[in-house]
């Protein structure tokens, strides 16, 4: 009886070791797609395991018929997508007691106006104006306008989108506001459809010298 089963075993790792020597490793190139987990696991149900990309290549490895099919997804999948459309929406935000004519904040601010107060104590925020501009991924993005009579313009020297589609994220390079002879400059990392405080400066004002504070926030468009 236990020669019986030696034999049945040493038959399985036989066979197993033959499956083995059967499986062959190919290297294929990459351009467009981002090796994921998503991706692996569609390649594990073909019996086919991927590696980590190296210089644009991935190893595939399994039977020979698998890795043809495996190579073969790659290949439909690996094609270069258009740049998403992006929308970049700011708020230049006064914080005066001498607001004039000014417009209240539009309620989708309130979370910020509420940031505002409770970091700076602004307790009168007002909108000095507000801008959209419409860019895509990898290209730059500016507008401009008359405003409190003088002139604003904001700029940004390139978008980069990134992250899976439910969470996308969005860089924003070399943000410049220029608006009544003040400046605020910086890159941005922000969640799509993010309000975000990018930063204060002074201007001068009916009544002396108020707080100037840019709002940012960035959407991925999907159409």
């Amino acid at each position: 009886m236990n020669r019986l089963i030696a034999r049945i075993c040493l038959g399985v790792l036989m066979s197993a070791a033959c499956v083995r020597a059967q499986d062959v490793q190919k290297l294929v190139e990459v351009k467009h797609i981002q090796p994921n987990q998503e991706l692996r696991n569609l390649l594990d149900v073909l019996g086919v395991h991927m590696s980590d990309p190296v210089g644009g290549f991935v190893a595939l490895k399994g039977s020979k018929d698998a890795v043809a099919a495996a190579e073969e997804v790659l290949h439909k999948m690996d094609v270069e997508k258009p740049a998403e459309d992006v929308e970049i929406m700011g708020w230049l935000v006064v914080a005066s007691a001498h607001g004039g004519d000014l417009e209240t904040l539009p309620a989708s601010l309130e979370p910020v106006a509420k940031q505002l107060k409770t970091a700076f104590g602004y307790s009168d925020l007002r909108l000095l104006t507000s801008f959209a501009v419409r860019t895509r991924a990898g290209s730059n993005g500016h507008a401009s306008g008359l405003v409190g009579g003088d002139f604003y313009a904001f700029s940004t020297s390139r978008v980069d989108v990134g992250g899976e589609s439910a969470v996308r994220t969005l860089r924003l390079n070399n943000v410049h506001l220029d608006c009544h002879k003040s400046q605020i400059q910086m890159d941005l990392d922000m969640n799509d459809g993010q309000k975000v405080v990018i930063g204060k400066t002074s201007m001068a004002w009916e009544d002396g010298v108020a707080p100037l504070i840019l709002v940012l926030s960035a959407h991925v468009v999907s159409e």
